[in-house]
């Protein structure tokens, strides 16, 4: 990184998902050679519904799973793109 500059944070995000996404995909493709690249690990929480009057409804949910082979390309492309960016 050039010194003065500021480091784009939501370039470096959308290089994680993409390099966790990636890195999932071969997980999921290498599992049979590589037995460890199957072990995977979820983060989340339920959807929860909130009522507003009786016509607005809003449910919101979240659930993330990764496995090994999607935590390092995320954290593999995060950082070259903190790098060169």
């Amino acid at each position: 990184m050039r010194a003065g500059r500021r480091t784009p944070w939501g370039w470096v995000l959308l290089f994680f998902i993409v390099g966790a996404f990636a890195g999932n995909a071969a997980g999921t493709a290498l599992s049979k050679l590589l037995p460890l690249a199957a072990r995977s690990g979820s983060l989340g929480f339920a959807p929860t519904s909130l009522h507003l009057l009786d016509f607005v409804q809003l449910t919101v949910g979240f659930h993330v799973s990764l496995n090994v082979l999607g935590a390092v390309g995320g954290i593999a492309a995060a950082l070259l793109a903190r790098r060169f960016l």
